[in-house]
């Protein structure tokens, strides 16, 4: 019976330790490659946090920082870009990036110049990620990812980059580890002024305070005002609130190239009706000029 009971419990270590590597293994492979599809960009907004949901977005101190042409790109010229992220006391590191026009597809070509990023591609959109190499285990904040973007052609217009990305605690699990997100917008030419939206969730509860990320970037060659107002279109012509703004008027004074990122925080009532409608970010020039507007869709519920 002793000796059974040795075997049993040798037998019941190994397994344990075959889990335990199987897990790390697991982590291991989804750090090299993480998911498709969770670069916080519409129309889900689904990021990181997907997997590492410790803690809420946005939270513990760190940055997200997308980089590259100063507001306007020309068709078909490739530039460098970079994401780069921080946070004191972190030391295994991830993101993904993407670019999507105006109705939602790939634009432009997203490429890798060293082995610390690669590309893939899910329903015909494409992505940038790291690599194993690229999550720079052990190295503390910043770290950046460089890469090129080359342009699309002529006549695409707005180009959008939305991007996720994990400050880890490299304990080779999901737990102690913080996601970012971030958005930047590029116009074709000679632009304005552009704004994006990237929610944190796209169903909020009746009775629930509700976040919602704006970006705003100068794409002028110089100093650059615009104002920045929120609604709710319901559709058929109507909107809430039905006169006036949801937020704003918010002046956003921007240098050339420059992009602000300004969190509108909002209530929704407990005796909110369970819709599904569009959030429209709008930018402007009082008393009626309309220079940008992105906006998605989402849903109230119980």
């Amino acid at each position: 019976m002793v000796a059974s009971s040795r075997v049993l419990s040798l037998l019941a270590l190994c397994g344990f330790v075959l889990a335990t590597a199987n897990l790390g293994a697991t982590f291991l492979l989804k750090s090299g490659n993480p998911k498709d599809g969770r670069a916080a960009a519409p129309p889900d907004f689904q990021d990181c946090s997907d997997c590492h949901d410790q803690f809420a977005v946005g939270s513990g101190g760190g940055t997200l920082v997308i980089a590259g042409p100063n507001g306007s790109y020309t068709p078909g010229a490739v530039y460098p870009m970079t994401v780069t992220i921080d946070r004191p006391g972190s030391w295994r590191w991830g993101f993904e990036i993407v670019a999507l026009d105006h109705l939602g597809n790939s634009a432009g070509l997203l490429t890798p110049v060293d082995n610390n990023t690669q590309v893939s591609v899910r329903n015909g959109i494409t992505y940038l990620k790291q690599t194993s190499a690229g999550t720079f285990n052990g190295h503390g904040g910043p770290v950046t990812w460089n890469f090129q973007w080359t342009a699309p052609a002529a006549g695409t217009g707005p180009v959008r980059f939305y991007a996720s990305s994990v400050a880890g605690d490299a304990n080779f699990s999901s737990s102690g580890d913080y996601v970012y997100d971030a958005a930047y917008a590029l116009a074709e030419g000679a632009g304005d002024a552009s704004v994006t939206v990237q929610p944190y969730n796209t169903t909020p509860r009746q009775g629930s305070t509700w976040t919602v990320p704006v970006f705003v970037t100068n794409s002028s060659g110089g100093q650059n005002q615009v104002y920045l107002v929120t609604r709710v279109d319901l559709g058929n012509g109507r909107f809430y609130p039905s006169t006036g703004w949801l937020s704003g008027p918010t002046l956003v004074d921007l240098p050339a190239g420059a992009n602000q990122r300004i969190e509108l925080t909002h209530t929704i009532p407990a005796t909110a009706p369970l819709i599904t409608a569009s959030y429209q970010a709008i930018v402007g020039r009082p008393p009626g000029t309309l220079v940008d507007l992105d906006s998605f869709s989402f849903t109230i519920t119980p």
